[in-house]
């Protein structure tokens, strides 16, 4: 019998080859490069052509002859003439991607010849910078701004300290306290002169997200003072890669001077996150026509969202497929490792095969790995077809149009769903299955088709047998559900012949139900348990499926009485009658006993109820009360009285405990010798069975 779920079904894909063991442990890499050689591969300087006071970035790649990348390489810089500027830092040390990268910031006009050279490198690599004279010089005065340094990770927490040194018209420093402005964010003509962007006034000329308004990029302190001929101050970067422009302005609208200078600020050097896209989601099967190729592109970003710098390796892989041959720029699993472009993206070409199914692919930089993304190869025709129900017991019996989903789903001979709009024709022996109007079929979607049940006649008996098939009845399947009715018989599965009636043993009651046409009962159909003395509670029964049936504890009770009363005690305090009813007053009825014991007397439960002091010569009734030690009245028992001769007499003794465990028509009368001060009442239960407890009361005499 079978169900369609309710819940999304997880299907576990199996790796192919190496593919998935490099996912996780890293493992499948190829073999061991034994090329040793050192290249200066590249070296770059950006921007190239910068004003004094400017700040360029410079970066070094170093590889082996082979083009791999080398890590962990000293790279040495110089500046030719040194007197045009200066390195952050002239030695550096590659990284895992081959890179080193500093900054130059600009201090003279005139052309530079910065030279890269490695350890264990033959030959050195040239680049030239241009640098154009620094600063705003008019009649009024000259206003230079330096930033250092001028490269900063686009972090929102890496600060530069930026200073402005501004002179009067004959070149001397302008006085202490002289007010300088500070602007950082895309460059714009200040038109008015007030050293600030004012929107409809000022001109935008680097516009970062086009979004046609001036945007701050990071903080600046905006009003600086001067001390000793210049204005200091610290900036501190945005999160978005790219070009920052600081604005410095001195004196009045008219008759100021300002200055802009670029800073960088750069995406971090290791990759944080990895967007994966397909070019298409589906291709064709190979040979049978349409596209059989799709592109795979790879977005690398920073941890602050933006595209990763160039030249960081990816790695693609095909974590799993239908195995038809299907590759990656021709590799069947990968890795296949494409250096990022500019823009932070890699691609490879993900091919078919000759199996259709569905081709996972993940790419990943060192621990960085993107979520998996999905080609689908368009299937094949139907080859399996299984057909179930939602509800595998319908309680329709004796209803019209009770419905029940009917669910097919229906794969490829490779296991892949068919396409969408494949027809499928139902059926049933009971009842009614839906169909389109026309063509009585229902279509797939994702290789599932749906369709509904209507009860009805003919109504042949509690099973209901349906099915459905595809491509000329070659495919099909057939299956069925419980059509139940009302309750009609019952039997008592597992219930506790005997429990101690000690207030907490307990013990499973299990009832099965079935209906009038002797199936099993839909879950959740109520019916009514109690008892008489102990405790059980109705409910509802379980399942539907494989049975149906009500299972629940009985909570064993302490009596008040001896129900059973024997003489002797026979140790059964009462007989617990278990009542069941479902499906109403002509529906299943049933009982079952569970015999009650009760324990042996307990000295600490049983009392001897007489007064504890009294006048000399009076008589007065004893009274025995006889319990077991869970405190239930123990019937039958035979309780004999005495006491001391010297303190008094006992007349009624032997006398046998009621239901309630009482004895009583025992008679003390004491004595009359006024030298005795008191006297012992023993009693002592003679019960062969339960009895053989012995307890003694001291009652004292008063004078009147």
């Amino acid at each position: 019998m079978l169900r369609t779920s309710r819940a999304r079904t997880l299907r576990w894909v199996s790796a192919l080859g190496c593919g998935l063991a490099l996912l996780a442990v890293g493992a499948c890499s190829g073999p061991v490069s034994t090329d040793n050689t050192v290249v200066v591969r590249d070296v770059s300087v950006s921007p190239s052509l910068i004003e004094e006071g400017d700040v360029a970035v410079v970066e070094v790649l170093i590889t082996n002859e082979s083009g791999e990348a080398l890590a962990n390489r000293t790279v040495y810089l110089v500046a030719e003439p040194n007197v045009r500027g200066s390195f952050q830092a002239s030695v550096l040390e590659t990284d895992d991607n081959g890179i080193a990268a500093t900054t130059f910031t600009a201090t003279q006009s005139g052309a530079v010849t910065i030279s890269a050279r490695a350890e264990g490198a033959e030959d050195a690599l040239n680049v030239n910078l241009t640098i154009e004279g620094g600063g705003v010089t008019t009649g009024d005065g000259q206003i230079v701004v330096t930033i250092t340094p001028g490269l900063l990770q686009a972090d929102g927490l890496s600060q530069a300290t930026v200073t402005a040194k501004v002179y009067n018209a004959q070149g001397d420093p302008m006085p202490d306290s002289t007010l300088v402005k500070f602007t950082a964010g895309e460059k714009f003509v200040d038109i008015n002169g007030d050293g600030f962007w004012t929107a409809n006034i000022d001109s935008l000329v680097y516009d970062t997200d086009g979004d046609d308004l001036w945007d701050p990029i990071g903080n600046i302190q905006n009003n600086v003072y001067t001390s000793n001929g210049q204005a200091s101050t610290s900036y501190t970067a945005g999160v978005n890669a790219g070009l920052v422009y600081i604005k410095a302005t001195m004196g009045e609208p008219g008759s100021h001077l300002t200055q802009d200078v670029s800073l960088s600020l750069t995406s971090n050097d290791s990759i944080n996150t990895i967007a994966l896209t397909p070019e298409w989601q589906e291709v064709q099967v190979r040979g049978t026509g349409g596209i059989e190729w799709a592109k795979i592109t790879a977005q690398a970003f920073d941890a602050h969202g933006n595209p990763a710098p160039e030249g960081l390796p990816i790695d693609f892989n095909i974590t799993s497929g239908p195995g038809g041959g299907e590759s990656i720029d021709g590799d069947p699993i990968g890795p296949v490792t494409v250096m990022t472009n500019s823009l932070g993206m890699a691609s490879v070409t993900l091919n078919s095969g000759s199996v259709s199914g569905t081709i996972r692919l993940r790419a990943r930089s060192g621990a960085v790995v993107s979520a998996a993304t999905q080609v689908t190869i368009r299937s094949g025709p139907p080859a399996f077809v299984s057909v179930g129900a939602e509800d595998c017991n319908v309680p329709s019996w004796e209803l019209v149009n009770h419905l029940n989903r009917i669910t097919a789903v229906v794969l490829d001979q490779w296991g892949n769903e068919v396409a969408d709009s494949t027809q499928l024709w139902f059926g049933t022996e009971q009842g009614l299955i839906e169909g389109e109007s026309h063509t009585q079929a229902a279509v797939t979607f994702r290789g599932v088709a749906e369709t509904w049940w209507h009860s009805g006649a003919p109504k042949n008996d509690g099973y209901v047998w349906y099915w459905c098939e595809t491509s000329g009845g070659t495919v099909a399947d057939t299956s069925v559900f419980i059509e139940s009715g009302p309750a009609a018989s019952g039997t008592y599965l597992q219930w506790p012949d005997t429990l101690y009636a000690d207030g907490k043993s307990k013990g499973e009651v299990v009832i099965q139900v079935l209906d009038v046409n002797g199936v099993f009962m839909d879950s959740d159909t109520p019916i009514e348990v109690d008892a008489l003395y102990g405790q059980i509670g109705g409910g509802l029964l379980n399942d539907g499926c494989h049975s149906s049936i009500y299972a629940q504890n009985y909570f064993a009770p302490t009596l008040d009485r001896d129900y059973e009363y024997t003489i002797p005690d026979s140790g059964v305090g009462a007989i617990d009658v278990i009542k069941a009813r479902a499906g109403g007053y002509f529906g299943f009825n049933g009982t079952a006993q569970i015999v009650l014991l009760t324990g042996a007397a307990f000295g600490d439960n049983s009392i001897i109820d007489v007064p504890t002091s009294m006048s000399y010569g009076i008589t007065v009734p004893v009274n025995i009360k006889i319990k077991d030690r869970w405190g239930n009245p123990l019937g039958g028992h035979l309780i004999e009285v005495t006491t001391d001769p010297s303190g008094g007499t006992i007349t009624g003794s032997p006398q046998y405990t009621d239901s309630y465990g009482v004895a009583s028509g025992f008679k003390f009368t004491g004595t009359t010798n006024q030298l005795v001060s008191s006297a012992f009442i023993t009693m002592e239960d003679l019960d062969p069975n339960y009895g053989g407890i012995s307890k003694t009361i001291k009652i004292s005499f008063e004078e009147e």
